[in-house]
């Protein structure tokens, strides 16, 4: 395999490289095990192949035992203890989102939600699907049109070019009453505000699910809430137990 890697020079071609290198290479290596080992064409090139397929099935997998060792099956328990259902998914999103701001600021939180539609930590690309809405939790009422930002919506601010959303973001946080404690922005309620979001402390909510009552109503008593923690955690107990 060493010997042949030279053939793999072709991967330095930019964009298609990485697509053909490989290619010639394995062809190259093939041979050269057919010839070295005397054996078939066959056996030569399931040699060849085993050891990257091998690999390629096993960085596949990885991602995904880490996910289920971390979070166990869908509806069942992991290793926090906590409550994994298939609904806390874009909760957890929300809460690495709202991490990664952290960790890319010192630790300071956005002192707006809004500020994770913007800029480096624009949410852009989760709008190439418009089913997909992140401030909205799934099965709820509750809609971009709905979701106030200035004297406008979200679903208008989402319409402008980046620019533009800049200078509306920033009309809202000067807005922004001093020392706010928390802040409810779509379905969820931000309350990181004053702390450090790269500590990941346990210990520490960051936000909250709870649908916008003012058009999904009152939350009955077994109606599920998500609390985001600050080690990328989320729990989930019923309104009757927020308490």
């Amino acid at each position: 395999m060493a010997y042949s890697a030279g053939a793999h020079a072709l991967g330095g071609i930019p964009l298609i490289g990485p697509f053909i290198g490989w290619i010639w290479w394995v062809t190259s290596a093939t041979i050269m095990v057919r010839e070295g080992q005397r054996v078939a064409g066959a056996r030569a090139a399931i040699a060849v192949l085993a050891f990257p397929l091998t690999l390629a099935v096993l960085a596949a997998s990885v991602p995904t035992v880490a996910m289920y060792w971390q979070y166990g099956m869908p509806g069942f328990t992991g290793q926090t203890g906590q409550t994994r259902g298939p609904d806390v998914s874009s909760t957890l999103s929300m809460v690495a989102w709202l991490s990664e701001f952290g960790w890319l600021n010192d630790g300071l939180g956005p002192d707006h939600a809004l500020e994770l539609c913007t800029g480096v930590h624009s949410m852009t690309a989760y709008y190439s699907d418009p089913n997909i809405t992140p401030f909205c939790f799934p099965g709820t009422k509750t809609s971009l049109a709905g979701i106030p930002v200035g004297s406008g919506s979200l679903e208008e601010f989402m319409a402008l070019s980046a620019s533009d959303q800049i200078r509306r973001a920033a009309d809202v946080l000067m807005e922004l009453p001093e020392r706010i404690i928390a802040h409810r922005f779509g379905d969820f309620i931000f309350v990181h505000h004053g702390a450090d979001l790269s500590s990941e402390d346990p210990e520490l909510w960051t936000l909250v699910m709870l649908p916008d009552p003012t058009v999904n109503g009152s939350p009955a008593a077994d109606d599920p809430v998500h609390i985001g923690a600050n080690d990328y955690t989320v729990s989930e107990i019923t309104f009757g137990e927020l308490a």
